[in-house]
């Protein structure tokens, strides 16, 4: 007598999810290899957005917040659904066959996998001369074009836990940015913004046009005098230097003497923004973990408000914009008063001094 077929259901769905992601990278790395890191990282995000439903959030508008001299201006971003990115998605508890490692962490391959049913596709990639390994993710809730996370594939926290490993940090950061002119890659600390603080992260996202300066770039454009230096007129205190990337990561030796010296906690975000030219331009923003919010909005005060683009997410914050009662001046209060005026007067004293 014949025997019943036995079907596990479970080990085929398994490997039906994982041949996918197997696809999907062999394809993405050949785009690479080809056409360049910004071509692969495009497609994946278009890729994601035919079959992860939550890429379906957008910024609804954007709006200039222009100064009195009208020659100034920050930014208002309308992005109501930014907001659900706490609210959690897909599966809760695995499915039988799978398990969850580091509690379900939304950033470890091995819960992707099963919390979003093979929808959620990252792109494997090295990153630094260390080659470590990291994943690209489409960002469901995005803040500007092509929004992906790129997570450690190992399971770390995102504070950095001594001298070295911030500066492998920046290493990281900087050589990302490198592969993507064009582009902002930034790194948001514990205490500086980080949405997932239990999980090693940058994020990167296109600029809408090439050309467009964000407020603190156009800020840090203007100082005449030798880097690494404080960019002047700026209510954010911010380290700049714009120098071939094999010297521009010297500048996260002046934080790490800043932190030395500290007698608390200290945050920070790191921005690189690299383009055709051999230059590449990275910002290191010194903050106190204790000033993490914006005061008067929702949110948090990150890299993006920090370059100068308040992100909205509620309705009266849109109504507050539209109405103009978040003016340049109140923006200008928000990035001051997450500033870390402890820094600035360290830094002042020994600005005298060799960087």
């Amino acid at each position: 007598m014949t025997q019943p077929i036995q079907f596990d259901s479970s080990t085929v769905t398994r490997q039906i999810i994982e041949h996918g992601w197997i696809t999907v990278n062999e394809h993405l790395r050949q785009v690479r290899r080809l056409h360049g890191l910004p071509s692969a990282l495009r497609m994946l995000c278009e890729q994601q957005r035919q079959l992860f439903v939550l890429l379906e959030a957008k910024v609804s508008d954007r709006r200039r917040i222009m100064a009195p001299d009208h020659e100034r201006h920050f930014w208002g971003q309308l992005n109501e659904s930014r907001i659900q990115r706490f609210t959690g998605g897909g599966r809760q508890m695995p499915p039988p066959g799978w398990e969850a490692v580091a509690g379900g962490c939304i950033l470890c391959k091995p819960n992707v996998l099963w919390q979003q049913s093979g929808r959620e596709i990252g792109f494997e990639l090295p990153l630094g001369s260390d080659g470590a390994s990291f994943v690209a993710y489409a960002n469901p809730f995005p803040i500007g074009k092509n929004h992906l996370a790129i997570a450690s594939a190992l399971h770390r926290p995102q504070a950095w836990s001594h001298a070295d490993d911030l500066a492998q940090i920046t290493r990281q950061l900087v050589a990302l940015a490198v592969e993507l002119p064009g582009w902002v890659v930034f790194y948001n600390s514990t205490g500086a913004g980080a949405s997932v603080p239990q999980h090693r992260h940058f994020q990167a996202f296109e600029k809408w046009a090439p050309t467009d300066l964000f407020p603190l770039e156009r800020a840090a454009r203007s100082h005449r005098g030798p880097l690494p230096s404080l960019v002047p007129n700026y209510p954010a205190a911010t380290l700049y230097h714009s120098a071939p990337p094999s010297e521009v990561v010297q500048l996260i030796d002046v934080f790490s003497r800043w932190v030395e010296h500290a007698s608390r906690p200290v945050a920070v975000n790191i921005i690189a923004l690299a383009s055709d030219t051999e230059a590449l331009d990275l910002y290191v923003v010194p903050r106190d973990p204790r000033c993490e919010r914006a005061p008067g909005l929702t949110g948090s005060c990150a890299a993006l408000e920090i370059l100068g683009e308040l992100v909205l997410t509620t309705p009266e914050e849109a109504r507050r914009l539209v109405d103009g009662e978040i003016d340049f001046a109140a923006v200008e209060r928000v990035l001051a008063a997450v500033s870390d005026h402890d820094f600035v007067r360290y830094f002042s004293s020994v600005a005298s001094t060799k960087l």
